[in-house]
């Protein structure tokens, strides 16, 4: 039997070695390392996520998560599929097939009662069909703008490409590259604006155009929808006004003048600028023979040949009532969003208040500039007038200046802003105080004060007082020291607040008393003293001036209906009788008007003249406001720019009062001659039985004098007349 191998005696164990032991015999479990670097790490034991520690590794762990880039691929993507929709459907939809048409269809303006006046030929000049443009020109304007026109389908990726490098370099898309079928489109239907979502509209549309019509089609319509300056739109009435002849008839040297002024019409035309011109021309010449459209035998010889400098007289220049047609232009622009390429394009029927008879007065004035005051360098002085509705609003008749019209230029009865002096001291002044309880027959004194802390002391335009005379003379007369203590009486800011019910533009540099005189900051325009003064005729309704009744479409459809006035109460009935009742004084023996009252009519209003420096002898300008039941009209007389030279010169043998008295006399002569339903304030039954003029000797002799020098005008005037008839 076996031997047994001896047994192991057990030793007694703790229960701590007992949990010693079993530590030793469990396997070894490693501690997680930290991840080394900053991506996302996860615990496979545990599946634990933990985050990254940075915010680039937050970006980059979320774009990863929720795969933002394939998102924004996505997005991009959809948008640019959303924008070349957009981009299609517009040009689908722009009505390209009708615009040779469209090109040569020409608005028609229309005066008060429907009878036509005139065309409006801004941007349409004479249409003529490509057999009727000289070879020369073609070439010329095809080497300059789009030498490969013939080959491109509306598009050039060279000039895209410069216009993308435009936009990368200087942020903007800059000028220039677009091919002639683009420049075609951009004229007839897009903006001026440098962007690239016009570039966009352009590129789309051209594609279109090039679809609709042949390459001479094009060039064709690109060639009479073209400006070449001094307000001449297309090739033919650019031919006609440089060249003197039609545009079939132009030889290469002229040829490669039109085309030349594509690049700056206002600069490089042969009566702006004949050196750049010529230097242009002559560029042009060699481009053309660079691109093999001429020899270098023709190019010489184009060079060598005199560039004749001419400025005829287009056929839209001889219409009179351009000054009004330009505001005709500018409300259908800014009052009813019509653009100035839509209103002459689409054939529109425009009705307007312009009354022909009033315009005719003016306008028989205004072209002869001898019959306006001079300064002392003997240089005509500017002048401005309107004629106003004072129940609607309507302008009846309009002349922006006497030196000839501008297509679109700058119109002196508009835009004009002139210190009014003192035809506005019946608005801030004499209005107010009347509100404030003044009465006509109030006693105010006439004398040299100061007031407030810098010792403001206006004086009178002679430099005399008379003490104290009535509130009615005051007006009549215009002492300034009497406006001025009126409006430091009733306060500034009440007196000058009344303006705003009048439509006259102040700052707040003007709430100050020298405004009771008219020193304004920005001043205001003709048009808008007009306005202002219809509340004394239209029993306290002032009346917003208007140019455009009504706008058609060539259609028949109606794009603006019948304007009915825009008025708002300005002052009480009873006020603007007794203003008026007033202001007939103006233009009567002691008035500052006499000299310019006409014959046969009474009207109402008032003068003002704004002073040159001190030992001047002249003022640097003149305003007369005369009206009646039936007119408004404002006229202004200065130069643009005053100085110690140009002024309007007391020795001027023509005054502004003798040739503002032929305009209202015409106008009036003109007119239904509507009596005045209030009488003049000297035969009012209010007007006590004193003497009429108190203490006035030096203004009534300033006055007599004025009155005299008003009949020797019109005596010299009669007489010359006279010698004309006998001639």
């Amino acid at each position: 039997m076996p031997e047994t191998p001896p047994q192991r005696k057990r030793r007694h164990q703790s229960p701590n070695d007992i949990k010693k032991q079993a530590a030793k015999r469990a396997p070894r479990q490693q501690s997680p390392k930290k991840p080394t670097s900053h991506r996302q790490s996860t615990n496979k034991t545990s599946g634990t996520i933990e985050k990254p520690e940075s915010f680039f590794e937050y970006v980059k762990f979320y774009f990863k998560k929720f795969h933002i880039i394939k998102w924004l691929v996505f997005i991009v993507l959809l948008l640019g599929f959303l924008f070349e929709g957009y981009l299609i459907g517009m040009a689908k939809t722009t009505d390209v097939d009708n615009l040779q048409e469209r090109l040569q269809e020409t608005t028609m303006v229309k005066d008060q009662n429907g009878n036509d006046l005139g065309k409006l030929s801004g941007a349409n000049g004479t249409y003529v069909s490509i057999d009727q443009i000289s070879p020369a020109v073609q070439q010329a304007v095809v080497s300059t703008e789009d030498k490969r026109f013939y080959k491109h389908h509306g598009f050039d990726i060279i000039g895209i490409g410069r216009a993308m490098v435009g936009l990368l370099v200087n942020r903007q898309i800059s000028g220039g590259g677009s091919t002639l079928t683009q420049q075609l489109v951009k004229n007839s239907f897009l903006t001026n604006e440098q962007t690239l979502l016009r570039k966009f509209k352009e590129l789309f549309i051209s594609f279109e155009v090039e679809k609709a019509y042949s390459k001479d089609q094009i060039l064709e319509m690109y060639l009479n929808n073209t400006y070449f300056g001094n307000g001449a739109y297309g090739v033919q009435d650019a031919s006609e006004k440089y060249f003197g002849k039609p545009a079939a008839d132009l030889s290469l040297a002229e040829g490669a003048v039109l085309a030349g002024a594509l690049k700056g019409p206002s600069i490089y035309n042969p009566v702006d600028d004949y050196n750049s011109t010529l230097e242009r021309r002559n560029l042009v010449l060699q481009l053309m023979n660079e691109n093999g459209f001429i020899d270098a035998n023709a190019m010489q010889t184009a060079e060598n040949s005199e560039m004749p400098q001419m400025n005829n007289k287009l056929p839209n220049e001889e219409n009179p009532y351009q000054f009004y047609f330009d505001a005709v232009i500018d409300e259908a622009s800014n009052k009813f969003g019509i653009s100035e390429e839509d209103l002459m394009h689409n054939g529109y029927q425009i009705t307007t208040n312009l009354n022909t008879a009033y315009q005719d007065v003016l306008n028989d004035i205004y072209t002869d500039r001898s019959q306006f005051p001079i300064g002392p360098t003997g240089e005509q002085a500017q002048s401005a007038s309107v004629v106003l509705d004072p129940y609607t609003g309507g302008v009846l008749a309009v002349v922006g200046g006497n030196d000839g019209h501008t297509f679109r230029g700058f119109d002196r009865a508009t835009q004009m802003r002139r210190q009014p002096g003192s035809v506005i001291k019946p608005l801030n002044v004499y209005t107010p105080a009347l509100e404030a309880g003044y009465t006509p027959f109030d006693i105010v004194p006439d004398e040299v004060k100061s007031y407030g802390a810098e010792k403001y002391a206006p004086q009178n335009h002679d430099y005399t007082t008379v003490g104290e005379l009535y509130l009615w003379q005051a007006l009549a007369q215009s002492k300034n020291t009497t406006a001025v203590w009126l409006m430091n009486e009733i306060g500034v800011e009440p007196a000058m607040h009344k303006l705003d019910a009048f439509g006259i533009p102040y700052t707040e540099s003007d709430m100050a008393l020298s405004s009771a005189l008219g020193g304004f900051e920005k001043g205001v325009s003709p048009l808008e003293i007009a306005s202002a003064y219809t509340a004394f005729v239209n029993k306290g309704k002032r009346s917003e001036p208007f140019f455009i009744k009504s706008i058609t479409d060539a259609d028949g459809n109606e794009i603006v209906k019948d304007q009915t006035p825009k008025q708002n109460n300005a002052i009480s009935p009873e006020i603007a009788e007794t203003m008026s009742s007033v202001m007939m004084n103006v233009y009567q023996a002691g008035g500052t008007g006499a000299a310019a009252a006409p014959y046969g009519h009474q009207v109402a209003g008032k003068t003002g003249t704004v002073e040159t420096g001190e030992n001047i002898p002249g003022v640097n300008d003149q305003w007369f406001v005369a009206y009646t039941p039936d007119v408004v009209v404002t006229s202004w007389y200065g130069f643009d720019q005053s100085s110690d030279e140009n002024y309007i010169w007391n020795g001027s043998p023509i005054s502004s009062g003798s040739n503002f008295q032929k305009i209202i006399q015409g106008v009036l002569d003109q007119s239904p001659g509507t009596p005045f339903a209030v009488q003049n304030i000297q035969d009012s039954a209010d007007n006590p039985e004193i003497d009429q003029n108190p203490a006035v000797e030096g203004e009534e002799s300033s006055s007599v004098v004025d009155t005299i020098n008003g009949w020797i005008d019109r005596g010299r005037d009669t007489v010359n007349r006279f010698i004309d008839q006998f001639r």
